[in-house]
């Protein structure tokens, strides 16, 4: 039986809502599911409410700078009550508002004036994401991926840098909320031994299966979790019911030892505290 470790919700940028989603993955006979938001744990407690049939865990995507590249950081079983992560989380989603009244007036400026601009600004936790998808709405590009090209990606005339927090940062911050980092979607990264540097800082695992992730790349990162002695995890990145591809809920076969293993180290730990 399968799981899925990374998916999003409309409490962030993806276009599910947390029940739906937990539907979704039931329908889907999966065993285990975390909502993994940016920035945020606003979706995690009406996803627990909902779940019956597969066990849901709590978690975070923390989306962390360093001086030339942006590293993902997934924090899994995360008290989401923690009162340190809640401040840091609120800290960031005011950051999230400033940034895209900013990215607003420069896409104005440039003659991209959205006429859902007032919906945008309602959003609680605004991402690039949400002006792309306006910009399809209103006509003015084809897709999100010319959105993100042609305007709102790193050197593009509407991008704006986010509030920094380094991948270190984001590693203490789920320990601080008694969670287990784990790097997502290494293919992104530039520089592998970001994996060995935040080990030392408490990493616990790679996300190995990934919908990006060729083959290769997969067979690559399992002998790394092995050498490293690092759990290997995954998931569909989900962000939405369209499509049909490997980027739906279940729809990689990431096995359910990947949830075991969080799950013996999280009772390992606990006990540890004891």
């Amino acid at each position: 039986m399968a799981v899925d470790l990374h998916v999003h919700t409309n409490f962030s940028d993806g276009k599910l809502s947390p029940e739906e989603a937990v539907r979704r993955a039931e329908n889907r006979g999966l065993k285990g599911l975390s909502i993994t938001d940016h920035d945020t744990v606003g979706g995690v407690e009406p996803a627990l409410k909902r779940a019956r049939r597969l066990e849901l865990v709590p978690g975070v995507e923390l989306s962390t700078v360093t001086d030339d590249e942006e590293i993902h950081i997934l924090g899994y079983y995360v008290d989401y009550k923690n009162f340190y992560l809640l401040s840091f989380l609120d800290k960031l989603s005011r950051a999230r508002v400033n940034r895209l009244e900013e990215i607003l007036t420069r896409l104005a400026e440039l003659g991209y004036g959205l006429e859902g601009e007032k919906e945008l600004k309602k959003i609680s936790n605004p991402g690039r994401m949400h002006v792309a998808r306006a910009l399809v709405k209103e006509g003015f590009v084809a897709d999100t991926d010319e959105a993100f090209a042609l305007l709102l990606k790193k050197g593009r005339p509407a991008y704006v840098p986010r509030y920094k927090i380094s991948p270190e940062e984001g590693v203490e911050l789920i320990l601080q909320a008694r969670g287990l980092p784990v790097i997502a979607h290494p293919i992104d990264l530039q520089d592998i031994s970001w994996v060995e540097r935040l080990q030392k800082k408490g990493l616990v695992g790679i996300e190995v299966y990934h919908p990006r992730h060729p083959l290769i790349f997969t067979d690559y990162l399992l002998r790394l979790t092995r050498e490293k002695d690092l759990i290997a995890t995954g998931g569909s990145d989900c962000h939405g019911p369209e499509g049909g591809g490997r980027d739906q809920i279940g729809s990689l076969n990431v096995p359910d030892n990947c949830l075991e293993r969080l799950q013996n180290l999280r009772r390992k730990k606990c006990y540890e505290k004891i």
